[in-house]
């Protein structure tokens, strides 16, 4: 039964029903170096995203407190509203994202989307 590499698409005789690569490890070892890659360049843009929303919070509120900005405003500063590590729901049903010691949330008032930054 003949089947073609889902990495080089060389036609190759599988040895078994679950033959995905050609015989040998190279196209195995390339397509595992591939897909790694791209969780590697995934985390690295996770990691970038966090560290540009700390540092744009730690511009506009140095200290303890709470700040709220237009969120239009917030994104051409750099800010990515998915760039956080951990999100949490107080009792008023508000969801806030953490970035290191500061929280942020995204509220639409007024027609307006907000975005409110916390310091503890």
């Amino acid at each position: 039964m003949n089947a073609n590499c889902v990495y080089g698409g060389k036609e190759f005789e599988k040895r078994n029903g679950s033959s995905r690569y050609c015989p040998g490890k190279i196209c195995y070892t390339a397509a595992k170096r591939s897909r790694q890659k791209d969780v590697d360049d995934l985390l690295k843009s996770f990691r970038r995203g966090i560290y540009q929303n700390y540092k744009i919070f730690t511009s506009l509120l140095p200290s303890p407190g709470m700040v709220k900005k237009p969120l239009t405003d917030m994104r051409k500063l750099g800010f990515d509203d998915h760039a956080f590590y951990r999100a949490v729901t107080d009792d008023k049903k508000i969801i806030w994202h953490y970035v290191g010691n500061y929280l942020f949330s995204i509220l639409h008032e007024h027609g307006i989307y907000q975005i409110i930054i916390y310091k503890k």
